[in-house]
């Protein structure tokens, strides 16, 4: 972790780099999520569609993204820490209470939220997947950032052990047992 920081640090133009490839492009897309919101028309007590639900949570999580990042780059780019060795404890420090652990995780739960939707929203809104049957690979795709939005194609599903054997085979990954309680297999 120190390693990383460090070479961070050690980029030439660290202060540019920041400006101009991280704060002015998050600046920009907060504004444009704030006017979004404004504008946008809330009606998921009227239509209680899943893509209406997606609506509102992509505004939402955007609106606790924008305390959750100020919070975070004030907390860890401007804590006066000058040693990349001092950042590990202090982001222990961070995270040591229960409130704090609970505001990151959640933090975390937003933004792959809010990424993995926003990925299809733009897929859909420039007409890279036009018919609901490009809809629905996108967005299963998206999964794969932290966001499913056919929940039901993909949590619901039960495998006989049969096809649990042959997929495993097929990608080749490792198989580990877990015992206790309900058997898995993962």
């Amino acid at each position: 972790y120190a390693e990383v920081i460090g070479g961070l640090w050690k980029l030439p133009y660290v202060l540019i780099l920041e400006v101009g490839f991280i704060f002015v492009p998050i600046a920009f897309h907060l504004l444009l999520g704030l006017w979004m919101t404004w504008q946008g028309v809330w009606n998921y007590r009227q239509y209680r569609e899943q893509r209406n639900l997606f609506f509102v949570l992509q505004r939402v999580t955007g609106l606790y993204l924008a305390v959750f990042v100020t919070v975070h780059v004030l907390e860890v780019r401007f804590a006066g820490i000058h040693e990349a060795a001092a950042f590990f404890p202090h982001m222990r420090k961070e995270l040591g209470g229960p409130l704090e652990f609970l505001f990151y995780l959640a933090g975390m739960m937003a933004i792959s939220f809010h990424f993995a939707n926003g990925i299809w929203l733009g897929l859909v809104r420039w007409g890279v997947t036009v018919g609901p049957k490009a809809q629905r690979v996108a967005g299963m795709a998206c999964a794969g950032f932290g966001n499913i939005h056919y929940a039901d194609l993909v949590l619901d599903k039960r495998l006989t052990p049969e096809e649990c054997w042959a997929a495993a085979e097929e990608c080749g990954a490792p198989i580990v047992s877990i015992p206790g309680g309900e058997p898995m297999i993962r």
